[in-house]
């Protein structure tokens, strides 16, 4: 293999899974380190074997870089409009469609926690606002 056909294979495995700009950032990381392991002394074949499959190298950066996105703080971050000021809304548009729902699970289980705690309080609260709207009756 040459280093054109490797760095062909690697960007063809990147670019479905990657940003134009991020695969070209990518094989251009590799163009470069294989020129400068080259211009050292090394040949080209050495350096490809030692890089090894191109498949593998892409899956790797495409697995670190889901990795990257699920953590990343800016999913958090508060959106700025225009003139710069925030609306005080999180964005959720980088989080993962699991992420989305577990936050819609809690929600839900909230909203019935929330009704439950209701339907056994409210009749003793009931009671208690009978008895005191009927003492406070007696005591005129």
């Amino acid at each position: 293999m040459t280093k054109t056909e490797f760095l062909k294979s690697l960007g063809g495995q990147l670019s479905g899974a990657l940003a134009a700009d991020q695969v070209a950032e990518h094989v251009r990381y590799y163009d470069e380190y294989i020129t400068e392991q080259v211009r050292e002394g090394a040949s080209e074949s050495d350096v490809l074997q030692q890089l090894g499959d191109p498949r593998l190298i892409a899956k790797t950066i495409v697995s670190a870089n889901s990795i990257r996105n699920e953590f990343d703080t800016e999913a958090y971050a508060e959106r700025d409009d225009a003139s710069g000021d925030s609306d005080g809304l999180f964005q959720l548009d980088n989080i993962t469609w699991y992420g989305k729902l577990i936050i819609a699970l809690v929600g839900v289980i909230a909203v019935f926690l929330l009704f439950t705690v209701l339907r056994i309080i409210l009749p003793f609260l009931f009671i208690i606002i009978l008895v005191v709207f009927i003492t406070s009756r007696f005591r005129r």
